[in-house]
């Protein structure tokens, strides 16, 4: 990236997409050269030789053909290396030249971005790389607690029988201990022992029921010769008589 920066520097005054990108870098992260501050911008030609006074005899040696090389003897800088938290009025023209301007000191009173672009750019990706670690660990840890839950809420539907209640078996499971133990489900063994005692008592009242009927068989039995006899009284009283066509019932 550094060495991006600096050709983009060094081709500012040809290409002006690049001239562009760098005043862009330097306005948004106020920042002010490469890796070595405003002061780089000394060494370097990015003033357009037309907008130059070539007759200055101070500025000779720094044109060649016409080509303004070097930016050394004027010391400016472009207008994106202002700083907007600067009070007074930006200077980047002969930063350095206490005599050119009124009441300006240089040392005190520069009112350029001191930080390199290099080093804000470098702290704003790594800024973003530890935003998107964090939120990527916070995921992580976020489905791994699912995880564990789903696989808590599965064993608690395995391990419990099938006629029990799924909303009292995922509580007795979660908060096992803070439930009262009347609340908790039934063991295997409880349930087994029930299931038993319940048959045991189907048994008894089925054995009941035939006991029951056979006393009442036996009963019948015994109540037959009774019947009979009643029959055969009845018969004997009992008379008919016919008389002209007709029939009585006699008495």
């Amino acid at each position: 990236m550094k060495n991006d920066f600096k050709l983009a520097m060094e081709e500012y005054d040809f290409y002006p997409l690049k001239r562009k990108s760098v005043d862009r870098i330097q306005l948004n992260f106020e920042c002010c050269g490469n890796m070595d501050g405003y002061v780089e911008w000394f060494n370097i030609p990015w003033i357009d030789a037309r907008f130059i006074d070539s007759s200055l005899v101070a500025l000779q040696d720094n044109l060649i053909d016409g080509i303004f090389v070097r930016n050394d003897k004027l010391k400016n800088v472009p207008f994106s290396c202002c700083s907007p938290s600067s009070r007074k009025p930006c200077i980047n023209e002969r930063v350095q030249n206490n005599e050119y301007h009124k009441s300006y000191n240089w040392i005190e009173d520069l009112t350029l971005n001191k930080e390199t672009c290099f080093q804000k750019v470098t702290n704003f990706f790594n800024t973003i790389f530890v935003i998107l670690l964090v939120c990527y660990c916070f995921l992580v840890i976020f489905e791994f607690t699912i995880l564990i839950c789903a696989r808590i809420v599965y064993l608690s539907l395995v391990s419990l029988p099938r006629h029990f209640p799924t909303a009292t078996v995922i509580v007795s499971r979660l908060y096992y201990n803070t439930l009262d133990p009347h609340d908790l489900p039934p063991t295997k063994e409880e349930i087994k022992s029930k299931r038993t005692a319940s048959v045991d008592e189907n048994v008894a009242k089925v054995a009941h029921i035939f006991s029951e009927w056979n006393n009442s068989e036996k009963k019948k039995e015994e109540l037959k010769p009774l019947l009979s006899n009643s029959k055969k009284n009845i018969r004997k009283k009992r008379s008919v008589a016919f008389v002209e066509g007709e029939t009585i019932l006699l008495d």
